[in-house]
């Protein structure tokens, strides 16, 4: 007995230096490309705690994650705020204490986006960065008439232009509602949003679309899933143009690469990610001060800078570098910024239903 009490009394410091060392970290599952260096290193460096990012790719990863662990594996998560129903079904989000955040520095129209997720009154969701999907291309790949058009003359059709057969990429179920929305814009098809009314018009609306993404799929020449997946396509894989987030591709304009991206005619698909606090967050101390510190007007900048996305700070423009306003004002002409299309939100039943065509597009 006395050497088991011994030896349990040898233990105690280390459980002790154990139990420290994890109050002093953060667990965060951000999208695979929210969280520079440089971010990251100045929020470790002002508040002592360390960061532990695992990264995602999808909404559907994430929640996947979340729920085998049952909300307890993460202090801080990035839900995007269409994406309602699933998250109010499993239930892993705990409300925010908006005392604590200060959400007056918030864009109201971001903050406004994140309503979603008050299912119950109480808000789940803080805005962290905004992003678009829109029409990129590589322009040493294209006909020259291509690159000489203006926004306006772009759209959601030219993806599908014979000149690009076999150089397309695009996430599948985006590259759908793409294809929904220019249909519609065509009169071929109602609007694409009435496809979230209720399950008749859901399958009407997507029975046309899987028609016209299988008939095209030799234009495909690979599927993105997330942001690297983006930059290599362009950079690796033959790419010529695709549907793509804004981030990404403004990245590699910045830093020089033969590209451009465009707000097609039809308006660029819009959402904003936000921070979430799992259920079974340990670390709730650290998840509000990166709350905090993201929210920042200077710090909500230098996310934008590295990412390219879209800050959601009031003030933050004013602590924009000169390469970031460059790219953004070449792929953001004025006329075009407010040309945005939102996701709408989606029900869990929207999303079960859509993967069945989703799945005939990938595998046609």
């Amino acid at each position: 007995m006395l050497k088991g009490l011994g030896a349990s009394m040898m233990a105690a410091p280390w459980v002790m230096r154990s139990s420290q060392a994890q109050a002093r970290q953060l667990h965060i599952m951000f999208s695979s490309d929210y969280l520079p260096d440089a971010f990251r290193k100045a929020f470790e460096r002002e508040t002592g705690l360390t960061v532990i990012h695992t990264p995602y790719g999808s909404n559907d990863e994430l929640l996947s994650r979340l729920t085998a662990t049952r909300g307890r594996q993460f202090d801080l998560v990035g839900p995007t705020n269409h994406i309602t129903g699933l998250w109010k079904e499993v239930d892993l989000l705990q409300p925010l204490d908006v005392q604590r955040l200060p959400t007056a520095k918030l864009i109201p129209q971001m903050l406004a986006s994140c309503e979603g997720f008050a299912w119950d009154g109480r808000m789940r969701l803080m805005p962290y960065l905004s992003g678009t999907e829109g029409v990129a291309w590589r322009t040493d790949r294209v006909a020259k008439e291509f690159n000489a058009r203006t926004y306006g003359e772009i759209g959601l059709g030219d993806i599908w232009h014979p000149s690009v057969l076999g150089g397309v990429m695009g996430r599948p179920y985006s590259l759908m509602a793409g294809i929904g929305r220019l249909l519609a814009s065509e009169g071929k098809l109602p609007p694409f949003e009435d496809s979230y009314r209720d399950l008749e018009s859901m399958h009407a609306i997507w029975s046309k679309i899987a028609d016209f993404a299988i008939a095209h799929k030799p234009w495909i020449r690979q599927f993105w899933d997330r942001a690297e997946a983006q930059a290599d396509g362009f950079s690796r894989n033959g790419v010529v143009i695709g549907q793509t987030w804004d981030g990404p591709v403004l990245r590699l304009i910045r830093d020089g690469a033969p590209l451009r991206f465009m707000v097609p005619k039809e308006g660029a698909f819009s959402w904003v990610d936000g921070m979430a606090i799992p259920i079974g967050a340990k670390n709730l101390d650290g998840a509000y001060a990166f709350m905090q510190f993201a929210m920042r007007p200077d710090m909500n900048a230098l996310l934008a800078n590295r990412t390219c996305y879209r800050p959601v700070v009031k003030g933050a423009d004013v602590h924009l570098d000169k390469a970031y306003r460059r790219v953004l004002a070449e792929a953001y002409p004025e006329p075009s910024r407010e040309n945005l299309w939102q996701w709408p939100p989606m029900p869990a039943w929207y999303e079960r239903a859509r993967g069945p065509y989703v799945d005939r597009f990938i595998t046609a």
